[in-house]
């Protein structure tokens, strides 16, 4: 069965490809020119960026949003520019590397249609051609560090990072007791489908003295890739987990990995690695852990899982409404849910009352910037984008003001999120229901369709 899921996710990804590749070739002057502007207006003396040092980085910001993230390093300068995507996060639209030594090393620019697609890569001033089967083997590595800087600037941001960190160590600690103690092998099943393209897939359970199974490894693939999952229990209880998935198809070599962390049954963190096909991330021919890949170059997106009232955002959390009377039948009420130091997601219902009841509703993400946040987002049945400025007060208020001619939120006539709020309870809210979709809770958004 996984392998048959994960020849069929091969299948789309190619497909996926085949299209992308037919889309740039109609459209690499205008992705070209449409990142020539956004470099030029983002660098222009109009606009006012505040910025932050992490180490060796310097992070730009505009409207509290990660606009700049520039590098300086003995090889060169690096510059990554990235844009925001309420649905997909941040993802870069022009990456520059500038030489120190230009006879050993050219300068890079790499040119992004919407999401990561590549459009164009020069070296120096020459245009390098991209195709199905050639894709330059820096562009894989500079993406990836482009997104290594995004999860740096995130993860630095966690509350109470360390005890976070000495609490995973605790978890691997408990893993090395439990492998410690395994004296047995069952294997539940092995099989391999040659005429398939050498597919194959298994489950395999380790047991300890007492018969109980301690660590549990379910893998499967065939010869464009392959998955496999390890979960380890201590007296049933799930310990830690970890899954990892790697395709080869061509220009792209794509391994994701993630690592889950329990405590008394419950994940708490969660450590999630993607390459984007970078080269330097290297298969482990002799692995002494659950890793087949070598991910030391790497850095992990962080999510915590649990103890959402410990977040910074945590002081936003709870049920408003409007802090004024809406007329029968009105109403504007809003959840706030902390998930991470720097964003919340949200619900909205909104009815503007007597005598037409329009009414509409949303949730998403909104990424803040100390109180204040952005909401962008285009509805495919919208002519016009929809956008927010969210301030949260001191006092358990809270104001939603459309951005100019950005009101196409998809909402019945009338009726808009403007007002400002009341927050009437500060419990964390657990679970929303939209219409026409049944609950859905707030701890589970990556599955989220909106």
């Amino acid at each position: 069965m996984l392998n048959i899921i994960f020849m069929r996710n091969f299948i789309c990804i190619v497909i996926g490809l085949l299209v992308s590749q037919y889309s740039l070739a109609q459209s690499v002057d205008e992705a070209v020119q449409k990142v020539r502007d956004r470099y030029y207006r983002i660098n222009g003396a109009g606009v006012s960026l505040s910025r932050q040092d992490i180490e060796e980085a310097t992070y730009y910001f505009e409207e509290g949003r990660i606009a700049i993230v520039k590098v300086p390093t003995s090889e060169g300068r690096y510059e990554f520019y990235y844009d925001y995507d309420d649905r997909s996060g941040y993802y870069p639209y022009f990456i520059y590397f500038e030489s120190k030594d230009k006879s050993r090393r050219p300068d890079l620019r790499l040119y992004y249609q919407d999401k990561m697609q590549l459009a164009m890569y020069k070296e120096n001033q020459d245009e390098i051609p991209l195709d199905m089967y050639s894709r330059p083997e820096m562009a894989n590595e500079l993406l990836l560090k482009s997104m290594n800087y995004l999860h740096a600037y995130r993860n630095n941001s966690i509350s109470l990072r360390s005890a976070y960190e000495a609490r995973m160590k605790g978890v691997k600690q408990q893993v090395a007791s439990l492998n410690s103690h395994i004296v047995k092998i069952d294997t539940i099943s092995d099989n391999s489908y040659e005429d398939e393209g050498g597919g194959y897939d298994g489950e395999i359970h380790y047991l300890n003295a007492a018969g109980e199974v301690v660590k549990k490894y379910v893998y499967g693939g065939g010869e464009h890739g392959g998955e496999h999952n390890i979960t380890y229990f201590d007296r049933k209880h799930s310990v830690y987990q970890l899954e990892q998935k790697s395709l080869w198809a061509p220009m792209l070599l794509s391994v994701n990995a993630s690592e889950t962390f329990y405590e008394a049954g419950q994940a708490f963190i969660a450590k999630n690695y993607e390459t984007y096909g970078a080269s330097s991330v290297k298969y482990l021919e002799e692995s002494n852990g659950d890793f087949l890949y070598d991910f030391e170059e790497v850095t992990p997106a962080i999510k915590i899982l649990a103890d959402p009232a410990r977040l910074r955002t945590a002081r936003f959390a709870g049920t408003y409404k409007a802090a004024y009377d809406l007329g029968p039948g009105g109403a504007a009420d809003l959840l706030i849910y902390p998930e991470t130091d720097h964003s919340v997601l949200f619900f909205i219902y909104l009815n503007r009352g007597a005598p037409s009841h329009n009414m509409g509703e949303m949730y998403g993400r909104v990424e803040l910037d100390g109180q204040r946040g952005f909401l962008y987002r285009q509805p495919d049945y919208q002519d016009e984008p929809c956008g927010w400025e969210v301030v949260f007060g001191d006092n358990g208020t809270l104001e939603i003001s459309s951005r100019d001619g950005q009101q196409g939120c998809g909402f019945g006539f009338g009726v808009q999120a403007d007002h400002e709020y009341q927050r009437v309870s500060s419990d964390i809210p657990q679970s929303f229901e939209p219409m026409q979709r049944g609950v859905m809770h707030f701890n589970n958004a990556e599955n989220w369709k909106y």
